[in-house]
């Protein structure tokens, strides 16, 4: 009935001496299932993001969930719950807010090697909203080899540095399963 997902990204770019990006997220999903479609989350989150404007970003949520479309070639979860995040800008600045957190899972298998996927998270604070969006096309190259095709999408309505709201950015993977 319990599952733990732990997930990190690093996204470092530096050419000719410039730092152009930078940014970090570690994040540990523990998730215990009550019903064959209803469950309970927490999360626990890191991030660093200079290009927003901060250091360090802290994020805990906990919550329940449902899985709205179960099915062979269909699945479709929701969740929701409420949020507290802490933030350590570059320039040294701190604040804590209390929100809430919602997020959705859309897997779609196209056929036994072929899937696309929609994740997408939002957090809602006093006056401040970040949206996370990927949408992506998977298939398995071998037995435990899988190649992949995403976007990501960031929205953070308050950025501190450069008044960008969106970033983007594309990917192609390869992914080892063991």
């Amino acid at each position: 009935q319990w599952s733990h997902k732990l997930s990190g990204v690093v996204d470092y770019r530096r050419a000719n001496g410039i730092t152009s990006r930078e940014r970090y997220l570690a994040t540990y999903e523990p998730r215990y299932e009550f019903s064959p479609r209803g469950f309970a989350y927490g999360i626990a989150q890191f991030e660093r993001d200079t290009s927003i404007g901060y250091a360090e970003r802290y994020t805990g949520s906990a919550g329940i969930g449902y899985k709205l479309i179960v099915s062979a070639p269909l699945d479709l979860a929701a969740d929701i719950g409420p949020s507290v995040r802490h933030v350590r800008y570059l320039f040294g600045a701190t604040e804590t807010k209390i929100g809430a957190r919602g997020s959705m899972d859309l897997a779609w298998r196209l056929s036994p090697r072929l899937t696309f996927r929609q994740v997408g998270s939002a957090y809602a604070e006093s006056h401040v909203y970040s949206l996370n969006s990927l949408t992506s096309l998977e298939t398995k190259v071998g037995s435990r080899l899988s190649a992949g095709l995403s976007y990501n999408v960031l929205y953070e309505s308050e950025t501190l540095l450069d008044g960008q709201e969106f970033d983007t950015l594309s990917r192609v993977t390869l992914t080892y399963d063991f």
